[in-house]
């Protein structure tokens, strides 16, 4: 069996293929490169595992294969091109959707998950142990090998986008002569396909950073200060947006406004190259914009380039990359808009230890701030910025960072004239009122009326006819702050939170923006398993509906973490459904099964918080099923409860650790193996430790709740004590 870090750099290595290594591979005096040579090898692999045959045969290999090249040719990599064809962009009547699925999630997961993954895909499990056992012990050089060719020195820049031999200028080349593959396909993405080898690239930009007028069009008389002959103004439109970066955002359901769009459009035939590439990073034409960064490497400011490249790799969700770029930008002495980038990828990013990047995001944003006028729109985006990352605050820091968040919306909305600057002043109320609600210590019902209040405010410029898209996200934050809160009637809060998310669903369209909507759909159906009023069956089966719909989207996304979250709302619907017999304990059998699948992907170390959670959920559910004679079950529970509070302390998190206390109180209750007493007295230590935290006062509900059990564990109790059955 291969070890899994090899199979790991295979798939990392087969995903980085780009669209120079197929260019070179199908020149015609093709250099015998070693890197080159293994390319050629893993395309073949990947051909032969996406087949819609179990075996294909040598021509149907080589057809999916061409068919592959010629889309990592147009995509820039073969990661992109397959994702194309699991989403079915991009069809081949050879090609399989589903298994071109399996290797999107191979490509984008984490290398010390791709093992996991690969063992729940026994058939490509079986191709990728043959095609290292066919290498050798040279597979690990021969893989290294195409990464030397890639990170080799370019010798001639200029001579790998010179024009085409021949004197059309205006042709587009594309492939090499005769090998655009003819196969039967359908194309689903018509997107223009921007061309960096077109005639004088290099030149033109050379010219334009030499003489800006010189290279302006012919008939260009008008000033040199006229910002629609020189691309100055489209591009500073363009650059604010790129600056207008969220913690919280959907990067891919980011779209760019009309304004943006028709500035990016204009800039595509921009004679300064580095407004070419600004163009093509802000319309996602990702291969082209891979084309632009690596000419204008020799010849722009570093500094710009490298920041470009962040904004390239962010735009596409692979925030990773996004921080290296911005990091080496910033070195290079790169401005605001660098350091930002980089403040949010380190929050988005999946390495490195998170306590070490939120603190370094937020160094970032206080230098930011340090050097900007108090109250210009760059300042007032860095405070932003802070806020938002102080809301993402590792557990044991949460209380006094989001403080702290609050704080700076307070002080933006000081500085805003809601006339003049009305989405920044409506824009920081919806922060505010985040911030309110995430808040966990203080009078919850006063942050939650305060919340409210302050949603509501933005939604008096966020209407739903000006602005659809900002209403609805105002419409979803105002149905957790109904959900949560505590004042009023239970049963009225959440009916206005389930008119909420779905005033929200009105506005999203599962295909226009899959992300929010799933989210929507998790947020209802959490909100119909809590709604006490109507048919408690009915309601539980709407929020399972709302649960599945929405890990249709999260698979197809492959969105780990989202998909973990929703397995883990789907079991409590699940647990929680009415039934009797047989029917009830096949229930809590699947609501147990889509914990432990929610367990796989959050693990303590990469989510405690939501492990914790989902620890206790399991222990919860185990708890309801009916215990055999070992009662393993209850076993069990006692179990996960012991290891969500090993996350859920008091001082970090007192009302979830309340709440898991009480859980382990009912376990040990009901736990008859070994000494009876101790058991019971087990229960009554963790009954009362919740209560100090679950007050009348504060959690009257609860508080009556487990003094009840606590009652009741003292009674059992002094009965066996006193000899009683």
């Amino acid at each position: 069996m291969a070890s899994p870090r090899l199979m790991a750099r295979l798939v990392g290595t087969l995903g980085a293929i780009s669209s120079g290594a197929v260019a070179s591979l199908r020149r015609p005096d093709a250099p015998a490169e070693p890197g080159l040579a293994i390319a050629a090898s893993l395309l073949r692999l990947l051909a032969e595992t996406v087949s819609v045959q179990s075996n294909p045969d040598s021509a149907a290999s080589d057809e999916a294969e061409r068919f592959i090249a010629d889309l990592t040719y147009r995509y820039g990599t073969v990661r992109r091109s397959i994702d194309a064809l699991a989403a079915g962009r991009r069809r081949h009547r050879l090609i399989s959707p589903e298994k071109a699925a399996h290797w999107a999630e191979l490509m984008s997961a984490q290398p010390t998950s791709i093992d996991p993954i690969l063992r729940t895909h026994g058939a490509l499990m079986v191709h990728i142990t043959r095609w290292i056992k066919h290498e050798g012990d040279a597979a690990e050089q021969r893989l290294d090998a195409y990464w030397q060719w890639l990170d080799a020195p370019i010798e001639s820049a200029g001579a790998q986008h010179a024009a085409p031999a021949d004197d059309d200028a205006d042709a587009q080349p594309t492939f090499p002569p005769g090998e655009v593959s003819r196969s039967p396909v359908v194309l689903v993405d018509d997107s223009e396909m921007f061309d960096p080898t077109e005639l004088g690239f290099i030149e033109a930009f050379a010219a334009a950073r030499a003489s800006p007028a010189a290279a302006a069009p012919a008939d260009a008389a008008a000033s040199p200060h006229d910002t629609h002959v020189t691309g100055e103004g489209d591009a500073q439109v363009l650059a604010a947006w790129l600056e207008e970066k969220r913690v919280g955002e959907a990067v891919a359901e980011r779209e760019l406004p009309a304004e943006a769009r028709a500035a990016a459009e204009r800039l595509k035939g921009a004679p300064d190259p580095l407004h070419r590439t600004l163009s093509a990073v802000c319309l996602r034409a990702t291969a082209a914009a891979d084309s632009y960064l690596a000419a204008l490497a020799s010849h722009a400011d570093v500094a710009k380039v490298l920041t470009l490249k962040g904004d390239r790799f962010y735009l596409e969700g692979r925030f990773d990359e996004a921080v290296d770029a911005f990091r080496e930008a910033r070195s290079r002495g790169g401005d605001y808009t660098a350091r930002t980038g980089l403040a949010v990828s380190l929050i988005k990013t999946s390495r490195g230890v998170y306590q070490d990047n939120f603190q370094e995001a937020v160094n970032l944003l206080r230098d930011i701030l340090a050097h900007q006028p108090t109250g210009s729109p760059r300042w007032h985006r860095a405070a932003s910025l802070l806020g938002q990352v102080l809301m993402q605050a590792p557990a044991g820091q949460r209380d006094r960072c989001c403080r702290e968040a609050i704080s700076c919306f307070e002080t933006i909305l000081k500085t805003l004239d809601r006339h003049l600057e009305p989405h920044a002043w409506a824009d920081a109320h919806v922060l505010l009122g985040q911030a309110l609600l995430d808040t966990p210590t203080g009078d919850r019902a006063e942050h939650t009326a305060f919340a409210i209040e302050h949603f509501s405010r933005a939604m008096e410029v966020w209407t739903r006819d000006a602005e659809p898209e900002r209403w609805s996200a105002v419409q979803n934050h105002l149905g957790h702050a109904w959900e949560r809160n505590p004042r009023g009637s239970r049963a009225e809060n959440l009916e206005r939170a389930i008119m909420a998310y779905t005033a929200a669903l009105a506005v999203r369209s599962r295909d226009r923006h899959p992300v929010s909507w799933a989210r929507l759909q998790n947020n209802l159906g959490n909100a119909w398993i809590a709604f006490p009023a109507g048919d408690h069956k009915s309601n539980i089966e709407r929020a399972i509906a709302c649960h599945t719909a929405a890990l249709e989207v999260w698979s197809r996304e492959n969105r780990r973490s989202d998909w973990a979250g929703t397995q883990n709302n789907l079991g409590n619907a699940l647990a929680l459904l009415p039934a009797e017999g047989d029917e009830r304990q096949k229930n809590l059998r699947r609501a147990v099964a889509c914990y432990k699948s929610a367990l796989e992907v959050r693990t303590k170390n990469s989510a405690p918080s939501e492990w914790a959670a989902t620890q206790n959920n399991l222990g919860n559910a185990l708890l309801q099923m009916t215990p055999d004679k070992r009662f393993a079950t209850i076993r069990e529970a006692i179990e996960c409860f012991e290891r969500a509070l090993e996350v859920r302390t008091r001082q970090a998190a007192p009302v979830e650790w309340a709440k898991t206390k009480a859980n382990l109180g009912l376990a040990w209750a009901r736990y008859v193996i070994g000494d009876r007493a101790d058991n019971l007295q087990e229960a009554v230590a963790c009954y009362q430790a919740a209560l100090e935290v679950l007050t009348t006062a504060a959690y009257p509900h609860q508080h009556r709740h487990v003094t009840a059990r606590l009652e009741e564990a003292k009674a059992v109790l002094r009965d066996i004590r006193l000899g009683q059955p």
